[in-house]
């Protein structure tokens, strides 16, 4: 009987190592076939690759490298686990190699990175970093607010853990994802965005990506007390009291966005300040427009954009209410230059553009004898197209009137000349040729001032607008000028494809 039983344990141990490594085999097959489905728009790595406890497979130390979307960088975590629905989906892992089965997934991620890199330009001033709190900090005089700042809050937080929900519906072509992020004590946010018309396909065929569509999409975002830690201790930093600097934030907050083009309605104003007041929760819902293409993303002004997605906004449980925003051009710098001239005035008249005699009074002896009156120059009006004047014009002869001989000063302007001409003591005279104004500026390709850090550029855009600010930086396909806006300096990012010229400003030596 005992030998019986030795048999019998040796075999469960047998057993359970056998099932042991079968579980790892198919937790690394697993990971390098979730690895080759990324491929088309990421190329993820791992340091190690293994099974939970509970059943999930861990990825030890990945790093994710994005080279398709808005924001290409990388994003890093100190471990993930992936797991699918069923008992046995490591099995089916292992029988099914093809990318389509990972339709189904949930994602959790333990100490998720965010680099500034990987979100980019757009996200940078409009969410802190990694926490992702709106508008952190602005106003509070600092750049970041560190985790050593957030333990002086009395703010006891911990390793960030997110979570990925993917469901793909490969009939009806619907793909429903749900993310879930949380920085503990400081923020939620949950995202979900259902997709229409969505395959595989679209990563390499632009057809398929015409035809994608959102379907709806929500954001939620939930304050467990933070914000009113965050008034308080950048309240302290500027000396004053909590109260007057969330005055100061919302301020700082709408010079902000008016430096990026965007003023917020009254109604979403009121809730943002509510939420930085007391907490709580703040929700926006977009029901996109069906003729609204993703994939042209960029072709959309800011307007139609906002008026395509319909997106609503509510504060808690209080009624909904449209996200209404203004959009003006950010902070330009027109160009002055003199325009054609159509007549100068001399007295009360203004001296006709077209050649011809002057009328005989004005050649009569006693008109040169009257004080000049003062001289008055009109508005100009619609340039008129000058006729050549011939170098020689009589006035009609008249007996009691000397005769006057009047000669052009210069030779005959072209056909399509507008320079005006003046009555000077019986004498017509062109006014000068407008000399060239002198450049203070060198043209330099767009894609080039990544290496003209902290110079003053005017960039002129497609649209025939002039901005003028120093370079920070080149954040992708975007350069960041800081540019000057009533309260002081803000960032303005501008696209490389919309610049038209980039005038490089000469360096003056001055301040």
């Amino acid at each position: 009987m005992r030998w019986s039983l030795r048999k019998i344990f040796f075999a469960l141990v047998v057993l359970a190592g056998a099932i042991a490594v079968g579980l790892e085999f198919a937790a690394r097959t697993t990971a390098r076939q979730f690895a080759a489905a990324l491929s088309p728009v990421a190329t993820l790595t791992y340091s190690g690759a293994g099974i939970s406890l509970d059943g999930r497979i861990r990825l030890d130390e990945p790093r994710l490298a994005l080279h398709q979307g808005p924001w290409p960088g990388i994003i890093a975590a100190r471990r993930v686990e992936l797991s699918q629905p069923g008992v046995f989906w490591l099995v089916a892992a292992v029988l099914d190699p093809s990318p389509e089965r990972f339709g189904k997934l949930d994602i959790e991620a333990h100490g998720l990175e965010l680099p500034d890199v990987t979100l980019g330009a757009p996200a940078r001033g409009w969410l802190g970093l990694p926490v992702l709190v709106p508008f952190e900090t602005i106003g509070c005089d600092v750049d970041t607010i560190s985790d050593a700042d957030r333990l002086r809050m009395g703010v006891v937080g911990g390793e960030r853990r997110d979570r990925l929900s993917l469901r793909h519906d490969s009939g009806a072509a619907q793909l429903d994802l749900t993310l879930d992020l949380e920085s503990p004590g400081v923020a939620s946010q949950q995202v979900f965005i259902s997709l229409s018309a969505y395959g595989s396909a679209i990563w390499s065929d632009a057809r398929a990506r015409q035809a994608l569509r959102v379907t709806r999409a929500e954001v939620r975002y939930d304050d467990p007390g933070y914000l009113s830690r965050r008034n308080r201790f950048c309240a302290q930093r500027l000396g004053i009291a909590p109260d007057r600097f969330v005055a100061h934030h919302l301020e700082a907050v709408d010079a902000y966005l008016l430096a990026n083009g965007i003023e917020a309605g009254e109604d979403v104003r009121s809730m943002y300040r509510q939420i930085v007041e007391n907490g709580g929760t703040l929700s926006f819902a977009s029901f996109p427009d069906a003729n609204w293409i993703p994939d042209r993303m960029g072709s959309y002004s800011r307007p139609d954009l906002l008026r395509l997605l319909s997106v609503t906004v509510r504060h808690d449980n209080t009624p909904p209410v449209m996200l209404r925003l203004a959009f003006s051009e950010p902070p330009v710098i027109e160009e002055s230059e003199p325009g054609p001239v159509d007549a100068v005035v001399v007295g009360t008249a203004p001296v006709p553009a077209a050649s011809g005699p002057l009328p005989a009074a004005a050649a009569t002896p006693d008109a040169a004898e009257r004080t000049e009156p003062e001289r008055v120059v009109e508005p100009p009006r619609p340039p008129a197209v000058a006729e050549p004047v011939s170098t020689a014009a009589e006035p009609p002869a008249q007996a009691s009137v000397q005769e006057t001989r009047l000669g052009a000063s210069a030779p005959a302007p072209p056909k399509d000349s507008t320079l005006a001409l003046v009555w000077r003591e019986g004498v017509i005279e062109r006014l000068p040729q407008r000399s060239a104004p002198t450049r203070d500026y060198d043209v330099v390709a767009a894609t080039s001032l990544g290496q003209y850090r902290d110079r003053r550029v005017r960039l002129l855009t497609a649209g025939g607008k002039l901005v003028e600010g120093r370079i920070k930086r080149i954040d992708g396909r975007e350069v960041v000028l800081s540019v000057r806006v009533d309260r002081g300096e803000a960032e303005l990012n501008v696209p490389i494809a919309n610049i038209r010229e980039a005038r490089l400003v000469r360096s003056t030596g001055a301040p």
